[in-house]
């Protein structure tokens, strides 16, 4: 069982663990609300954006449509691009998209698909690194930025483009955390080439007008479509940096709570197991004998030579006894006490007043 002081020193580093979660959950509350409202007000552009298409696309069709939206023809080689947060004490937001994209990745190479994997956070790198390091070819890290917007997602839609012109994505899809609140985040797959166009999306209200378009829809969406992956792959930033405070927030105010029912547990036992020794102490001096036991008492006559003395305590008849023994036998007593009186007398003088003394006379 541990000591008072190992449980003392429990105490302190929970309560300094405790401390540091406390903080967390601060900053990460703080934080939420400028994440949240990035995320919620690119959510009405890139849908704008993904009608504006649906409507284009409406009009094309056959060998005129872009490669960015027919794709290839093929779906043979598949670029998975894996977004999760640089840090952790998140709860299960890293953890979570990793297990989606992995499941993806894993159906795909069992079909017998080229995987081609681009990881956007470094916890996204250390989680797919150890199973798919030869498929991964580039990672972005987003703590180079200190604020995330064009400048973050810019590059990741460089490399996507990039990929498929050269011929080495057929398919490319993108895992992130979509935030629902602050307790739900969805791990969410969202498919960027082909475009997918949303069928549901309402028609643009012409009145009954013929639009001609100036340059034609097919140039349009060739302009249109890359600046699409790039609102979509920053919608999903947003998106994941929302949840990633979010779940944050919720993870670290969980641990604060079991910090201090921790430490209230552990108090009470150490309180206890305190009490107890106390309790054990007293015990042990109160039944412990007394000096004046007779038991002690015989032991201490049968002590050795040089055993220290303690005639102190002893009753008080045997060191009268000791005293007398000490003086000698009672008649030289009294003849010592004789002798000194005889000397006295000599010395003053019989029946006369010591000096400095009157003699005091019966009445």
């Amino acid at each position: 069982m541990a000591s008072l002081k190992e449980m003392r020193n429990r105490i302190g580093s929970v309560k300094s663990t405790q401390k540091i979660t406390k903080a967390l959950n601060m900053v990460a509350a703080a934080k939420l609300k400028r994440a949240q409202d990035q995320a919620e007000s690119a959510r009405p552009y890139a849908r704008k954006m993904a009608d504006v298409i649906a409507n284009l696309a409406a009009g094309v069709s056959g060998d005129d449509a872009p490669r960015l939206l027919a794709g290839t023809g093929s779906d043979q080689k598949h670029l998975i691009i894996v977004a999760t947060g640089d840090k952790g004490l998140a709860g299960g937001f890293n953890s979570n998209v990793i297990r989606a994209a992995r499941e993806r990745i894993r159906s795909l190479i069992a079909e017998g698909k080229d995987v081609r994997i681009i990881a956007v956070g470094r916890k996204s790198r250390d989680g797919l690194a150890r199973l798919f390091g030869d498929q991964l070819i580039r990672t972005f890290e987003l703590s180079e930025h200190k604020v995330i917007g064009m400048n973050a997602a810019e590059p990741i839609a460089a490399l996507i483009a990039e990929e498929f012109e050269a011929g080495h994505a057929d398919v490319v899809t993108l895992f992130y955390s979509r935030f629902q609140s602050v307790i739900s985040q969805v791990p969410t797959p969202r498919q960027l080439i082909p475009a997918v166009v949303d069928g549901s999306a309402e028609p643009i209200d012409l009145n009954g007008a013929v639009y001609e378009y100036e340059p034609s829809e097919e140039e349009i969406l060739e302009t249109l479509l890359p600046r699409n992956i790039t609102t979509q792959v920053l919608a999903a930033l947003y998106e994941n940096q929302a949840s990633f405070f979010g779940a944050q927030m919720g993870a670290m105010d969980n641990a604060t709570r079991n910090a201090g029912d921790l430490i209230n547990s552990l108090t009470l036992q150490y309180n206890r197991k305190r009490q107890a020794q106390i309790t054990t102490e007293l015990i042990e001096i109160i039944a412990a004998p007394k000096p004046s036991d007779p038991t002690i008492l015989d032991a201490r006559h049968d002590l050795p030579n040089g055993a220290p003395d303690d005639r102190h305590h002893r009753p008080q008849e045997d060191r009268r006894q000791e005293a007398g023994r000490a003086q000698g036998p009672p008649g030289r007593q009294a003849r010592r006490c004789g002798d000194r009186q005889r000397h006295r007398h000599r010395r003053h003088g019989r029946g006369q007043d010591r000096p400095g003394h009157r003699r005091r006379r019966g009445r």
